[in-house]
């Protein structure tokens, strides 16, 4: 059981940051194609919402601050754009 728990907490956390790296090279290095794509400007932030939400139910408070920061920064950097 203990292995199981520790694969699905590995599993989810690669998930994540494999998320963020997408993103972060898009936004660094594919910003026309981040930008002009709706479905990918506004998927981070549902994605981002979607992990808020799990971790204000499922987690505990750190987790939530950290999806609540990156929601955050993908609501500002669309605003940012978009003025």
């Amino acid at each position: 059981m203990w292995s199981a728990w520790v694969g699905f907490n590995i599993s989810h956390g690669v998930g994540v940051l494999a998320f963020s790296s997408i993103y972060a090279y898009l936004a660094y290095f594919q910003s026309d194609l981040l930008f002009c794509s709706t479905f990918l400007l506004f998927g981070a932030p549902a994605i981002a919402g979607v992990y808020l939400l799990l971790s204000k139910r499922y987690w505990f408070t750190i987790p939530a601050l950290g999806s609540l920061s990156g929601l955050i920064f993908f609501i500002s950097g669309i605003t940012a754009n978009a003025l």
